[in-house]
């Protein structure tokens, strides 16, 4: 068995609401940090926009047992303006759209596909180097029933227009989780090194931290054998350890597998995990010098018999 994020319902989530007489215009000088944004939570082709001041936030989830968002801020935008009607109250808006067709209308865009892997860093140079350019693409929202659009400027102008849906609310992950009884910050790199030592023909992951040896224990079993990766609380690897309490949690490992596609691009992980086992995993993601932006996953435990 296993334990589920709860369902959300319709626009009566706090987060979400239906959009009317709104608009929505930003630009960019590279697609390639949105499409690897994008790509890092497209774990279901239906997913969940949310417009605020300070950004996007774009949302997905399978079967209530894993659940994806990406946080763009609006630093990431060279053009971000959100203008709202005067009867608005919650200051947002939001609808669903299919995620697959995002991810390829930025693919046309050119400079959005290719690996995860440095393509931030990449991104650091060009930014810097091109702050005073004019803006290579645009999105637009008009509101409730229009579509999201999005035009490539240039010598050739290509534009994309993709229906969006009423917004299927999402629980809030962190207004779900509550309170953390242990807290990891562990180094990017080392926990995407441990993830692909470990055995990827086991169907779960087992997540042990403890106040005492091995403090915090990755380990996989199948019928090829077992593998298991241990870091002490004082190791160079974790930047910060906390543990109140003994918990010891499994996962599928096809949820855990969603997580290799951010850990290309990310710096670091904040890893933490509640009374009930599940899991909240936020990775920092730098798009340029001066802007981190954030994915976040929530994971439900196998709850065995």
């Amino acid at each position: 068995m296993k334990q589920e994020i709860p369902e959300g319902g319709k626009t009566k989530h706090p987060h979400v609401k239906v959009a009317s007489r709104a608009m929505f215009h930003a630009a960019l000088h590279h697609v390639r940090p949105l499409a690897v944004l994008l790509r890092a939570v497209n774990i279901q082709s239906q997913g969940l926009v949310v417009i605020t001041e300070e950004g996007l936030r774009i949302s997905a989830d399978e079967s209530h047992s894993v659940q994806a968002s990406a946080y763009c801020k609006k630093d990431m935008f060279q053009e971000y303006t959100l203008e709202l009607p005067d009867t608005d109250t919650d200051g947002f808006l939001s609808f669903s759209l299919d995620l697959d067709v995002l991810s390829k209308c930025l693919n046309v865009f050119g400079n959005a596909s290719g690996s995860m892997a440095g393509s931030f860093r990449r991104e650091e140079l060009t930014a810097t180097q091109s702050i005073k350019a004019n803006p290579t693409a645009t999105l637009a929202y008009q509101g409730y029933g229009h579509p999201l659009e999005l035009t490539q400027l240039g010598g050739c102008v290509t534009e994309c227009r993709i229906s969006t849906f009423e917004p299927e609310a999402l629980p809030s992950m962190t207004e779900f989780f509550g309170e953390a009884i242990c807290r990891v910050i562990i180094k990017a790199e080392w926990l995407r090194d441990a993830f692909n030592d470990l055995d990827d023909s086991s169907d779960r992951i087992q997540v042990d931290i403890r106040p005492e040896k091995p403090y915090f224990r990755l380990s996989t079993t199948s019928s090829s054998g077992s593998a298991q990766m241990d870091y002490t609380k004082d190791s160079d690897v974790l930047e910060m350890f906390q543990c109140e309490q003994y918990v010891s949690s499994s996962y599928k490992y096809s949820h855990v597998q969603y997580c290799k596609q951010v850990l290309q691009a990310a710096s670091k992980v904040s890893l933490r995990v509640n009374a009930e086992g599940f899991m909240y995993m936020q990775f920092m993601v730098p798009v340029n010098p001066t802007t981190q932006n954030f994915v976040d996953f929530l994971l439900a435990p196998i709850e065995d018999d």
